[in-house]
């Protein structure tokens, strides 16, 4: 069984470091009762959730696990070396059934076929007891503000149409992977990036953006739509909004 994620576009590059914040969030309000010690095995479905889970770990000095196991489009060279070592992070092709204590996983782009699958795969990889946590978008303001980008250059958008993710839809997608339905919780997980995370997301995303448009004679326009755009979001809630759905499932 292999996790696996949807395939990268220029939104879901751009909201990375976003995902990492949120991550982050959702370990310090749910990881005091997740109950993570050495004999634990976490499934992940990403480098960047296996090694944001170590950090905390460690920051948290809990004991590391058994082994942090990524399942999914990864290479060794995603991994910090040093990571890897002292949180025993393994990528696999393809995942054990009945074999992991933990597994986290992000949607960024959902789609009830995707979500599907993937919460599937997560159940045949827990051990009976075992905990479940995916997080999946809700509202992607990154994704809005580059749609108005390409939408002001009159070039074509590469950002997709996108299902939205509703909070009965999502647990029904759970009990139908295997999971029951009382062992079920769906929560709304708000992340308001700020300060110098901020920053770094509009950097990020400037980048992607230069990438396509910068070399095609669109240079004159895209970077002032981006700013009023981006400028509109912080001024509206404080900094840019990302609303998504945490999903806790035991099996």
């Amino acid at each position: 069984m292999v996790l696996k994620m949807a395939s990268k576009d220029p939104v879901v590059t751009a909201l990375e470091p976003a995902r990492k914040i949120l991550l982050q969030q959702v370990l310090n309000e749910q990881g005091h009762a997740l109950n993570f010690n050495g004999e634990s095995t976490i499934l992940t479905s990403s480098s960047q959730t296996a090694e944001t889970l170590a950090e905390w770990l460690w920051e948290k000095k809990l004991d590391m696990p058994r082994s942090i196991i990524v399942s999914g489009e990864t290479s060794e060279q995603d991994l910090s070396p040093e990571l890897q070592r002292g949180a025993n992070i393994q990528i696999v092709s393809q995942v054990q059934d009945a074999s992991s204590t933990h597994a986290f996983s992000h949607v960024d782009v959902y789609s009830q076929r995707g979500t599907s699958e993937l919460l599937a795969g997560i159940h045949h990889g827990l051990v009976p007891n075992g905990t479940a946590v995916v997080t999946c978008m809700k509202r992607n303001p990154v994704e809005v503000i580059m749609k108005s980008v390409f939408s002001a250059t009159g070039r074509r958008s590469f950002v997709g149409g996108r299902e939205s993710a509703m909070e009965g839809e999502l647990k029904a997608l759970a009990v139908q992977a295997g999971f029951e339905e009382e062992r079920v919780r769906i929560l709304q997980e708000n992340v308001l990036v700020g300060g110098s995370p901020l920053q770094k997301l509009k950097d990020d995303v400037e980048r992607t953006l230069d990438g396509a448009l910068g070399n095609a004679g669109d240079g004159h326009s895209w970077e002032s739509t981006l700013d009023r755009m981006w400028n509109r979001e912080v001024a509206k809630y404080g900094g840019v909004l990302i609303e998504s759905w945490l999903l806790v499932a035991r099996k």
